[in-house]
């Protein structure tokens, strides 16, 4: 193996740690909603269940939003757009 070699192998792994990394807040984000909603909703003063099946659908469908304009490219040229969008 050559340095180039090298150097891509180990950025493979910084790309795939930084993915894990970023996959498990989503996901700890979307457990700590359900847990909170309860509480977000008390403080609104109003029902507990729409506030919990809106807040999953809404961050549902923006993970597929992000991850659909990460796979058509507008993050690697308008990284500000791509994010504001998502």
């Amino acid at each position: 193996m050559d340095k180039s070699e090298q150097n891509e192998t180990a950025y493979r792994w910084v790309v795939a740690v930084a993915a894990g990394i970023v996959m498990t807040t989503s996901f700890v984000s979307l457990t700590s909603f359900g847990i909170l909603s309860p509480d977000i909703a008390a403080s609104m003063r109003i029902n507990p269940a729409p506030v919990q099946e809106v807040g999953v659908d809404c961050f549902s469908v923006g993970l597929f939003a992000a991850f659909f304009l990460g796979h058509g490219g507008v993050f690697d040229n308008r990284i500000r757009e791509g994010v504001m969008l998502a």
